[in-house]
């Protein structure tokens, strides 16, 4: 919706929020999902209210893409600029599960070696399935690192205390237990 793009960038640079993980690709099954916030080239910036955004680079592979983006108030004296790292998985079907759970688990990785200055935005087309299941997923690896075991259920319940809904079919379950019982032959 166009009409929040103005508030999303200011949310952006409020929060100083250099990381944006994409998990929905604008038109799936015909259906618009996603509005493009963000330019297409770079040469044409785009200005939402009092924030500019540019594109600086783009690299693509077969499962996502990195942008990276400029971010800077127009009007500010002097300038200031932020780049923001927008990941692009492009392999998770609304109402569907990736093909597998691989490529998924080394986008995260991918995500999680970039230097984070703020919270990470995460976004889907409604804020529940898969940005849910994406949050809960990345959130049970960090805690496998830091504390070497795993209770699904309990995480579940702790996130769902804080993000109704969360993880709401069978689908993002499965994609849960792909998770663990990746994880579990690996530790």
């Amino acid at each position: 919706m166009p009409s929040t793009f103005v508030d999303f960038w200011e949310m952006i640079w409020q929060e100083r929020s250099n990381i944006i993980v994409v998990i929905t690709n604008m038109v799936e099954d015909g259906r618009r999902k996603c509005d493009q916030y963000w330019p297409s080239s770079s040469n044409t910036p785009q200005t939402h209210g009092s924030y500019q955004v540019g594109l600086v680079n783009e690299v693509s592979n077969t499962h996502f893409v990195h942008r990276i983006l400029s971010l800077r108030i127009a009007k500010c004296v002097p300038p200031t600029e932020r780049r923001v790292h927008q990941l692009h998985f492009k392999g998770w079907p609304d109402h569907g599960v990736p093909d597998t759970v691989f490529p998924l688990l080394t986008f995260m990785h991918y995500a999680a070696e970039i230097h984070s200055t703020g919270p990470i935005v995460v976004h889907c087309s409604a804020g529940v399935g898969r940005s849910g299941s994406y949050i809960l997923v990345d959130s049970m690896r960090r805690h496998l690192i830091s504390f070497r075991k795993l209770n699904i259920m309990g995480h579940l319940v702790h996130m769902r205390r804080q993000r109704e809904k969360l993880v709401q079919t069978v689908v993002s379950r499965w994609l849960l237990c792909s998770f663990a019982s990746k994880h579990k032959r690996e530790h």
